[in-house]
């Protein structure tokens, strides 16, 4: 067996808040209020990488001034060293996508 520690990637965000990034869920109401920078979860159709994400994934898309924030939150929601794909874009922003490493 083999076990690895992880450590964070990138400084801890100055900007961005947890919720700016993977949005708002209410628990009371039982749905998602606030998508945050997200643009397809587990099991969607992801509209920037053309392919189903995968359970316990994310593809995120923000600012390219906002992706060390972005992979912060990633990493913190994820577990560090999330970040499997990325894909700068025409308009100038950056698609990431995020996959659950805390098995």
């Amino acid at each position: 067996m083999e076990i690895k520690v992880s450590e964070p990637s990138v400084p801890e965000a100055k900007t961005l808040r947890k919720d700016d990034v993977w949005g708002i869920y209410d628990d009371k109401v039982g749905e998602r209020v606030k998508n945050g920078m997200v643009v397809a979860r587990s099991e969607e159709k992801c509209p920037i990488f053309k392919d189903t994400v995968p359970y316990k994934s994310a593809t995120l898309v923000c600012a390219l001034e906002q992706e060390d924030d972005v992979e912060y939150w990633s990493d913190f929601v994820m577990g560090c060293e999330s970040v499997s794909m990325r894909k700068e874009l025409k308009d100038g922003r950056v698609a990431l996508r995020c996959d659950y490493q805390c098995w």
